[in-house]
Formats: structure tokens, sequence, C-alpha cells
């Protein structure tokens, strides 16, 4: 058999994706903290706060590939952590606070305590472990 349209044998591109234009995945309600009195007022107005917070730059690609695992982390635990980003370039007080000399790096406070930290990039069954082990602490 031969055919006349070849056009007309292929598939046509559809637009599978078109009633997704403009939808953007929901961000997760962490807290953005760009500054120590952000941090200290957070602190000061929970003092038995549990904390899971993520030092990360813009630069920083494995930053970067880290956010997924945090965002995934927020939504399982939210209810029992508090979940911050803390970029280094806003204020570096918050890192020299937490000793932080390097990114990413993640903390875990309990009861307004630091407890864990953790440098380099860290996967979500590792981070998870930890952050339960913290919760029922």
């Amino acid at each position: 058999m031969v055919l006349n349209h070849p056009e007309n044998s292929q598939t046509k591109k559809v637009g599978v994706l078109e009633p997704l234009d403009g939808y953007q995945k929901p961000k997760p309600d962490f807290h953005d903290i760009k500054n120590m009195e952000v941090l200290d007022n957070l602190l000061d107005a929970n003092p038995n706060i549990n904390m899971v917070l993520d030092f990360w730059a813009d630069y920083c690609v494995k930053c970067k590939a880290f956010t997924p695992v945090f965002e995934a982390l927020h939504v399982k635990f939210s209810k029992d952590f508090v979940f911050a980003k803390l970029d280094i370039e806003h204020d570096i007080r918050i890192s020299h606070r937490y000793k932080i000399t390097s990114i990413p790096t993640q903390i875990i406070i309990k009861n307004g305590s630091l407890v864990y930290k953790h440098v380099g990039v860290i996967d979500y069954k590792s981070l998870e472990e930890k952050i339960e082990r913290y919760k029922s602490f």
C-alpha cells in the first residue's frame, strides 16, 4: 500500500498539555527567613518550637536539587515541625549563629535547641528518619 499523503498518516501533535497552560505546582508554605530578626521573633514567640531549617543560596546547584526533598518532607511533617529556608546571602549573622560553613546544610531544632546538623545533600529517606526520630524525642 502506498500512502499518497504521508502527512496524514503521521501522528499529529495534539495540545495535550494545553489545559495546563499557566498551571504551576503549588509552593509549600514554609517560612522564607531573610534576616536574623525574623528568626529571633519566631524563636522567641515559640520557645518550644520544632523546626527543620534548610540553608541554601540561589547560586548553589546542589541546594536547588535538594528543594524537592525539602518540599516533600514539609508536606509529610508540617503538623509537627516548622519548615524554613534560609538564604545565606540575605543575612550572614544567621550562618554565623549556626556555624554554617558549606551549603546546603540542614538543621533540626527540637524544643528550641539545635539537635541535628547535616552538611551537604541528604536523601529523602535519611532526613525523614532523622525527623521521625526527633519527632518522638
